[in-house]
């Protein structure tokens, strides 16, 4: 796991359990209440637990580019993960490490996982990837939810998310879709059986499943559109009635965008933007690709949803079926284009999730 600043581990004095590593803050909070029993010699035995920020392990690199050539040698960014791995191995549960453009704090002790979220603060602050904020800055493009700027946004990400905590966070959420769940696990469980028989009729006895990253992806989506729109979209199996259009490419633009973005790791985004390096090119079609489709496919259920409600087409199992993109119009505390961003951003969380999960 990676923070961008160690600082989020301690903040709080009023919290003793936290990580030995306390980067040095050069003002002091003075606490003028009569009734503070704390000393300054006793702050002082405190703080000697701390250790500061340049003393968090660290492998040696170069000046400017850190240690970029290390991992290039090991692979590049599709192997980052074991890469990220080895040195734990070689430099413990937590070490910091610059890899290129980006100088990152990388942990693998749960109790220290906890207390960076614990002390995230009133909003939590999310690392967007450099590639995304800068495509959208040059697309004029307002994120939803997830990948929100939240240092700018923090507030509006507050609100948004106490109302979609109305729709996702009902005692009874999980029961109304775990029918549909457990359909598209079970669809996608006899797809790889089926590639696996295949497999063996051509005298070839591998268990492995051929492209299992796009087939996670495939899940993930298939999922989650089950949930937003109250249908299946025909990721995993043929859905003639209810497919969305070119849902294939809109999974294999969601997969692009993570490669690509893994990709920029070894150079600065803002060169491959400037001088439009095939990278970026590959990585800004995809994306406006996608974000296109998500679109579409949000305006497509708006206006099937507003069409049912004029038409007083409200039988019992629409009322069964309807997805999250219905409950959140109905509430009626957000705009269509907000819902539409937040939809959007939710594609891109459950796709951030298989590729964090295959790291």
């Amino acid at each position: 796991m990676q923070t961008q600043q160690a600082t989020t581990i301690a903040e709080s004095e009023s919290d003793r359990i936290r990580c030995p590593f306390h980067h040095h803050n050069h003002h002091h909070h003075h606490h003028h209440n009569s009734d503070n029993h704390h000393t300054h010699n006793e702050l002082k035995q405190q703080q000697q637990h701390y250790k500061s920020f340049e003393q968090i392990p660290t492998p040696a690199g170069l000046p400017l580019i850190g240690t970029l050539l290390d991992l290039i040698r090991a692979g590049g960014a599709e192997y980052v993960h074991q890469y990220c791995d080895k040195r734990h191995k070689q430099l413990g549960s937590i070490y910091r490490e610059k890899l290129g453009n980006v100088e990152a704090v990388f942990i693998a002790d749960a109790n220290l996982v906890q207390q960076v979220y614990k002390h995230e603060g009133k909003y939590p602050q999310h690392m967007v990837p450099e590639p995304w904020i800068i495509y959208n800055q040059n697309k004029g493009i307002k994120r939803g939810l997830f990948f929100m700027y939240v240092l700018l946004e923090g507030e509006e990400w507050s609100v948004r998310r106490s109302e979609l905590n109305k729709v996702f966070l009902k005692p009874d959420i999980i029961n109304d879709y775990t029918e549909v769940f457990n359909q598209v696990v079970t669809d996608i469980l006899d797809k790889w059986s089926m590639k696996i028989s295949e497999n063996q009729m051509d005298n070839n006895n591998s268990l492995l499943i051929d492209g299992l990253e796009k087939e996670l992806y495939n899940w993930s989506i298939e999922s989650l559109g089950t949930m937003i729109f109250g249908r299946r979209l025909g990721c995993i199996t043929p859905q003639p009635s209810s497919a969305l259009p070119d849902i294939h490419e809109f999974v294999n633009c969601v997969q692009r965008i993570f490669i690509e973005s893994s990709n920029m790791q070894l150079i600065p985004p803002k060169l491959a933007n400037y001088f439009r390096l095939p990278v970026w090119r590959r990585f800004e079609q995809a994306a406006s690709q996608a974000l296109d489709l998500a679109f579409q496919y949000v305006d497509e259920n708006a206006r099937q949803i507003k069409n049912e409600s004029i038409n007083n087409d409200c039988n019992q199992s629409n009322k069964n079926n309807q997805g999250i993109i219905k409950q959140l119009m109905e509430n009626g505390h957000m705009k269509l284009d907000e819902i539409s961003r937040i939809i959007v951003d939710l594609f891109i969380a459950a796709a951030d999730t298989v590729c964090v999960s295959n790291g």
